[in-house]
């Protein structure tokens, strides 16, 4: 069975800027080059937001009909724990099998974007379920547990005890940090190698954003098909997709011809004055457009230093912003107070809905003397959404349900 991994996709990453396109234009070349495969997994972060726009749906909906429209797949399902939601639709073309990431996820009782995905028939989402296939005699069993809370990884992880299927090929989808893999600043809060299982043939992991083969525990990394973080990284590795031969074992990374080229910059500025430093930035992008580029690259300075300078952009971007897009990021040293701050939150891997639900959580606890046993996700999300009424009527309801059983 020939199986074609894509990860990470974000649709809709950089709406309304020059590079909205990038997201759907690279996602359909792997998509395209994926036609001739038996199965497509998706690793999660297929779109960028938790609540996409109707347009990023549009541009996304036409990259994974696809999928959808190739001609049909030959392989059957054989068995899961979740065939009794899945549609027929889903096998007029190649299945599509997905976990949803951390930029999907959401509250319980919210539907996040690729829960929709499944109902509408465009594929199969698994969060600690799996689906056995068969192609031919041969069986490929998919066993996968979206994006969670990176404090909480752990422990989720353990409780799915997740075991491979005899007389299988068994593949284990993943949307985590790893430790050793992902710097974290509390190695104590993201799955380690140590605790993925024994026994698959492979195990995919999505959330990072570069290629990457280990040797331990078949773990392979496909990385994105757009790039997001602008990390040196990204510079030095390509963007593609994968694909795999279970009867061969045969692992084969595709490198994507569509990707828009990335330069990564980095000097120290503390020799030089501000004009030298805005003539030494004109130097490296004029070195860069003496090659010609199908779309315009995109090249990212970090500028490393202990003083501040004033940099010309808007002059830069005058001469070059037509042909490159430029961004300059300044890393100097900052006041002790503000560093521990970051590093404080960076320690935490909290999201703006986090730290709301906290805010609120504290908050209300106050109000009503002791902790209101409902989910704070969800009244978070009604409040940003103006649903004021929405908001106000689920914390009542909470209220009188805890003062019946009180009295």
């Amino acid at each position: 069975m020939k199986i074609s991994i894509i990860s990470d996709t974000h649709f809709g990453y950089g709406w309304e800027s020059r590079r909205q396109e990038d997201t759907f234009i690279q996602a359909q070349e792997a998509f395209e080059n994926s036609r001739n495969c038996d199965l497509i997994l998706l690793g999660g972060d297929i779109f960028d937001e938790r609540t996409p726009k109707p347009e990023v749906w549009s541009k996304a909906l036409k990259v994974l009909s696809i999928a959808l429209m190739a001609p049909k797949s030959k392989v059957t399902l054989i068995d899961s724990n979740v065939k009794n939601k899945i549609s027929p639709i889903i096998f007029s073309g190649i299945p599509v099998v997905a976990i949803h990431g951390t930029h999907e996820r959401r509250s319980k009782s919210f539907v996040n974007p690729i829960q929709l995905l499944e109902k509408m028939g465009y594929l199969i989402h698994l969060h600690g379920t799996y689906a056995i296939f068969e192609k031919n005699g041969g069986r490929v069993a998919i066993h996968g547990m979206s994006g969670v809370p990176e404090r909480f990884a752990p422990e989720v992880f353990n409780k799915l005890n997740f075991k491979p299927i005899p007389n299988a090929y068994n593949i284990l989808v993943l949307h985590q940090s790893i430790g050793g893999y992902v710097y974290s600043d509390d190695e104590e809060s993201v799955l380690k190698l140590s605790d993925l299982p024994v026994g698959f043939d492979l195990i995919i992991d999505g959330h990072i954003h570069w290629y990457k083969e280990t040797k331990q525990k078949n773990l392979v990394f496909p990385g994105s098909t757009v790039m997001t973080q602008m990390r040196k990284v990204e510079s030095e590795v390509p963007k593609g997709f994968l694909k795999v031969d279970t009867e061969t074992k045969k692992i084969e990374f595709i490198r994507l011809k569509s990707a828009r080229k990335f330069f990564f910059k980095e000097f120290n500025i503390n020799d030089l004055s501000s004009n030298q430093i805005n003539e030494k930035i004109a130097h490296e992008i004029q070195n860069i457009l003496r090659n010609s580029f199908d779309r315009e690259p995109i090249v990212r300075f970090v500028l490393k230093g202990e003083k501040d300078f004033e940099l010309d952009l808007k002059h830069l971007n005058r001469l070059y912003g037509d042909k490159i897009i430029i961004k300059v990021n300044k890393k100097l040293k900052i006041a002790k107070r503000n560093l521990q701050y970051l590093s404080e939150f960076k320690k935490n891997r909290k999201s703006i809905t986090e730290i709301g639900k906290e805010i609120l959580e504290n908050n209300l606890s106050k109000t009503f003397k002791e902790k209101i046993n409902f989910d704070f996700y969800d009244f978070f999300e009604l409040l940003a959404k103006e649903k004021l009424d929405e908001s106000f009527n689920l914390l009542m309801e909470d209220l009188e349900v805890k003062n019946d059983n009180e009295n």
